[in-house]
Formats: C-alpha cells, structure tokens, sequence
C-alpha cells in the first residue's frame, strides 16, 4: 500500500523556466482517481493521452532526515518539455527483446574464418567437428525412460529380501 503512494508522483511545473519543479507523494484520492499514473502527473494537467514515464530524483525531508529517491513520473508531451527544459531527464522506454542468435550460426561463421585462413594440422580439425556432431546427436534423441518397477513389485521384492 505504501508503494502505490511513493512509486508516482505529483509535481507542480510552473517554474519551469527557473528550472525549479516541485514534487510531492500522491494523495489518497490521487492515487484512487490515477492522477499522476494514468492522468499526467502535473498539478495543472488533466491530460490523459500520450503520456511519457520519466525517472526523476526525489529529494525529501522524512523525520528531520534527507533523503533521495527514484521516482516516476508520467507527464503528457506539453508538460514533458517542461520538464526538460534545461536538463534532460531519464526517460524509461520499455525494452525490447533481440531475438537471440542462434549458436549454429556462429559456429557457422568461425569455420568460414577457419576455411580462409591457412591451417597446418588438418587431424586437430577433425576432433572438433566430431564433437560438436555428438554433442548435436544427444540433444537430437528421445529420450530414453527406464521402465519403473510400480510400487508393488518394489515392495514384494524388498519383502523377499528381508524374510530370506
């Protein structure tokens, strides 16, 4: 509950030009209506569409104690550049995934480099290969389950043993 509260933010931008935002936690019916997560994040601001997620230093006063933190906040582009005014801040893009490359592909591109370049030994190229070739079958085949004995046949034979 309390995160919900200190993970966004509402700030007011009307000194933007000084380079001065205020900042402060969310209140409850903030937080109930989505201002300051899913309605932009300024004070003044009501803008619901194209809002952009900024990471932005929070620094408080928590029982006479300073402290800093990371916070969100979602701003629409309007109030976005007002924030940005003199200082770029730290948008937070989702990332996308690279597909991972497949590891026959290098293999494929270190045997080209390997053709083009002049070798001495062709027996040492030849275990290599072989090994990947085995390495490649096993993970190629079925797998094989061992026939499990059911319980009874485990506990007549564990019967025998004992009363022999």
């Amino acid at each position: 509950y309390d995160k919900l509260f200190k993970e966004y933010c509402i700030c007011d931008l009307s000194l933007y030009k000084k380079s001065q935002v205020a900042m402060r936690w969310q209140t409850e019916g903030e937080l109930i209506s989505g201002k300051g997560q899913f309605i932009c994040g300024n004070k003044i601001c009501d803008e619901t569409t194209h809002l952009r997620t900024w990471e932005v230093n929070f620094s408080y006063m928590e029982h006479y104690e300073k402290k800093n933190t990371l916070v969100k906040l979602r701003l629409c582009m309007d109030c976005s550049n007002k924030l940005n005014y003199k200082h770029k801040k730290k948008e937070i893009k989702r990332q996308v995934s690279k597909p991972k490359k497949d590891k026959s592909r290098h293999s494929n591109k270190e045997r080209e480099k390997s053709d083009n370049q002049p070798t001495t030994s062709v027996q040492s190229e030849a275990p290599v290969t072989s090994k990947l070739a085995i390495e490649d079958n096993v993970w190629n085949e079925q797998l094989q389950i061992e026939d499990e004995k059911p319980r009874e046949d485990d506990f007549e034979d564990y019967l025998e043993q004992l009363l022999f």
